[in-house]
Protein backbone atom coordinates (compact mmCIF):
# COMPACT_ATOMS: atom_id res chain seq x y z
CA UNK A 1 0.00 0.00 0.00
CA UNK A 2 1.59 3.60 -1.24
CA UNK A 3 0.30 6.79 1.01
CA UNK A 4 0.93 10.20 -0.28
CA UNK A 5 1.15 12.48 2.52
CA UNK A 6 0.48 16.56 0.92
CA UNK A 7 -1.38 19.33 1.82
CA UNK A 8 -2.12 21.09 -1.63
CA UNK A 9 -2.68 19.12 -4.99
CA UNK A 10 -1.74 21.74 -7.69
CA UNK A 11 -2.22 22.00 -11.55
CA UNK A 12 1.72 22.55 -12.95
CA UNK A 13 -0.27 25.84 -13.73
CA UNK A 14 -0.13 26.60 -9.95
CA UNK A 15 -4.05 26.55 -9.73
CA UNK A 16 -4.70 24.34 -6.59
CA UNK A 17 -7.18 21.66 -7.17
CA UNK A 18 -7.39 20.19 -3.46
CA UNK A 19 -6.49 21.10 -0.14
CA UNK A 20 -6.89 18.40 3.03
CA UNK A 21 -6.09 20.19 6.04
CA UNK A 22 -4.95 18.13 9.77
CA UNK A 23 -8.60 17.03 10.19
CA UNK A 24 -8.59 15.12 6.84
CA UNK A 25 -11.36 17.73 5.66
CA UNK A 26 -10.83 18.30 1.68
CA UNK A 27 -11.79 21.82 0.45
CA UNK A 28 -12.06 21.86 -3.84
CA UNK A 29 -11.92 25.64 -4.29
CA UNK A 30 -11.95 25.45 -8.75
CA UNK A 31 -15.26 23.33 -8.08
CA UNK A 32 -18.15 25.49 -9.96
CA UNK A 33 -20.75 26.76 -8.42
CA UNK A 34 -23.09 29.37 -8.27
CA UNK A 35 -25.97 30.58 -6.11
CA UNK A 36 -27.79 33.92 -7.35
CA UNK A 37 -31.63 35.69 -6.36
CA UNK A 38 -33.67 38.18 -7.71
CA UNK A 39 -34.88 37.76 -11.20
CA UNK A 40 -36.27 39.57 -13.52
CA UNK A 41 -39.60 37.61 -15.39
CA UNK A 42 -42.70 38.01 -16.77
CA UNK A 43 -44.37 34.46 -17.86
CA UNK A 44 -43.48 33.33 -20.93
CA UNK A 45 -39.32 34.25 -20.20
CA UNK A 46 -35.84 32.62 -19.77
CA UNK A 47 -35.53 34.21 -16.04
CA UNK A 48 -33.01 36.45 -16.45
CA UNK A 49 -30.94 39.37 -14.54
CA UNK A 50 -29.90 37.22 -11.36
CA UNK A 51 -28.11 39.00 -8.36
CA UNK A 52 -25.12 37.68 -6.91
CA UNK A 53 -26.28 35.68 -3.91
CA UNK A 54 -23.72 33.09 -1.63
CA UNK A 55 -21.14 33.11 -4.66
CA UNK A 56 -21.30 33.07 -8.34
CA UNK A 57 -18.90 31.30 -10.74
CA UNK A 58 -17.72 32.65 -13.87
CA UNK A 59 -19.44 30.48 -15.57
CA UNK A 60 -23.26 31.81 -14.66
CA UNK A 61 -23.68 34.75 -17.21
CA UNK A 62 -26.12 37.22 -15.23
CA UNK A 63 -26.68 38.79 -18.12
CA UNK A 64 -28.60 35.76 -19.91
CA UNK A 65 -29.27 33.34 -17.14
CA UNK A 66 -27.80 30.31 -18.15
CA UNK A 67 -24.90 28.19 -16.75
CA UNK A 68 -22.41 26.64 -18.94
CA UNK A 69 -20.23 23.87 -17.36
CA UNK A 70 -17.05 24.22 -17.85
CA UNK A 71 -15.94 20.25 -17.58
CA UNK A 72 -18.49 17.19 -18.30
CA UNK A 73 -19.71 15.53 -14.75
CA UNK A 74 -22.50 15.54 -12.70
CA UNK A 75 -23.97 18.36 -11.63
CA UNK A 76 -26.26 19.42 -8.98
CA UNK A 77 -29.31 22.38 -9.93
CA UNK A 78 -31.55 23.76 -7.41
CA UNK A 79 -34.76 26.63 -7.47
CA UNK A 80 -37.50 28.24 -6.66
CA UNK A 81 -39.28 30.88 -8.18
CA UNK A 82 -42.20 32.62 -5.99
CA UNK A 83 -44.97 34.76 -7.19
CA UNK A 84 -47.52 36.26 -4.94
CA UNK A 85 -50.46 36.59 -6.92
CA UNK A 86 -53.93 35.65 -6.10
CA UNK A 87 -55.87 33.52 -8.78
CA UNK A 88 -53.23 32.86 -11.12
CA UNK A 89 -50.85 30.02 -11.87
CA UNK A 90 -46.94 29.71 -12.00
CA UNK A 91 -44.52 27.04 -13.91
CA UNK A 92 -41.06 26.79 -13.77
CA UNK A 93 -38.81 24.59 -15.83
CA UNK A 94 -34.99 23.71 -15.81
CA UNK A 95 -33.84 23.52 -19.63
CA UNK A 96 -30.82 21.52 -20.57
CA UNK A 97 -29.12 23.23 -23.87
CA UNK A 98 -33.03 24.36 -24.19
CA UNK A 99 -35.00 21.32 -23.50
CA UNK A 100 -36.90 21.12 -20.77
CA UNK A 101 -35.97 17.96 -18.21
CA UNK A 102 -37.95 19.21 -15.01
CA UNK A 103 -41.47 20.68 -15.02
CA UNK A 104 -43.52 22.01 -12.40
CA UNK A 105 -46.91 23.99 -11.87
CA UNK A 106 -48.48 25.51 -9.14
CA UNK A 107 -52.27 27.23 -8.98
CA UNK A 108 -53.39 29.53 -6.80
CA UNK A 109 -57.17 29.64 -6.79
CA UNK A 110 -59.16 32.50 -6.57
CA UNK A 111 -58.90 34.18 -2.81
CA UNK A 112 -56.35 32.60 -1.45
CA UNK A 113 -53.51 35.37 -0.75
CA UNK A 114 -50.33 33.00 -0.14
CA UNK A 115 -48.05 33.01 -2.74
CA UNK A 116 -47.10 30.64 -5.20
CA UNK A 117 -43.68 28.94 -4.95
CA UNK A 118 -42.61 26.56 -7.73
CA UNK A 119 -39.12 24.75 -7.27
CA UNK A 120 -36.80 21.97 -7.91
CA UNK A 121 -33.86 20.12 -7.43
CA UNK A 122 -32.49 17.74 -10.19
CA UNK A 123 -29.00 15.64 -11.00
CA UNK A 124 -27.85 16.54 -14.68
CA UNK A 125 -25.06 14.90 -16.14
CA UNK A 126 -23.78 17.80 -18.50
CA UNK A 127 -20.80 17.73 -21.14
CA UNK A 128 -18.81 20.44 -21.31
CA UNK A 129 -20.21 23.46 -22.89
CA UNK A 130 -23.89 22.23 -22.15
CA UNK A 131 -25.85 25.33 -20.72
CA UNK A 132 -28.59 25.25 -18.01
CA UNK A 133 -31.37 27.89 -17.50
CA UNK A 134 -34.56 28.77 -15.41
CA UNK A 135 -37.42 28.87 -17.84
CA UNK A 136 -40.82 30.89 -16.02
CA UNK A 137 -44.63 30.57 -17.68
CA UNK A 138 -47.27 32.61 -15.69
CA UNK A 139 -50.47 33.72 -16.41
CA UNK A 140 -51.09 37.24 -17.52
CA UNK A 141 -51.84 38.06 -13.72
CA UNK A 142 -48.70 36.44 -12.42
CA UNK A 143 -45.50 38.14 -11.90
CA UNK A 144 -42.44 36.39 -11.01
CA UNK A 145 -41.48 38.07 -7.37
CA UNK A 146 -38.04 40.09 -8.00
CA UNK A 147 -36.52 39.74 -4.38
CA UNK A 148 -34.50 36.55 -2.38
CA UNK A 149 -37.75 34.47 -2.50
CA UNK A 150 -36.91 33.44 -5.84
CA UNK A 151 -33.27 31.77 -6.46
CA UNK A 152 -31.13 29.54 -8.72
CA UNK A 153 -27.86 27.21 -8.03
CA UNK A 154 -25.86 24.85 -8.77
CA UNK A 155 -22.33 23.07 -7.91
CA UNK A 156 -20.20 20.11 -9.88
CA UNK A 157 -20.61 16.92 -7.97
CA UNK A 158 -17.97 15.15 -9.81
Amino acid sequence: MSTLKVDTIQHSGGTTGLTIDSSGRVLTPARPAFQVHSPTATGNNSVVYWQTDVVASTHFNKSNGKFTAPISGVYHFFWQLLSNENNAWVVSEIRKNGTAIVHNQQYNHSGEVAGLATHGSVLLSLSASDYVEIYSDASTYANINTGTNSFFGGYLVG
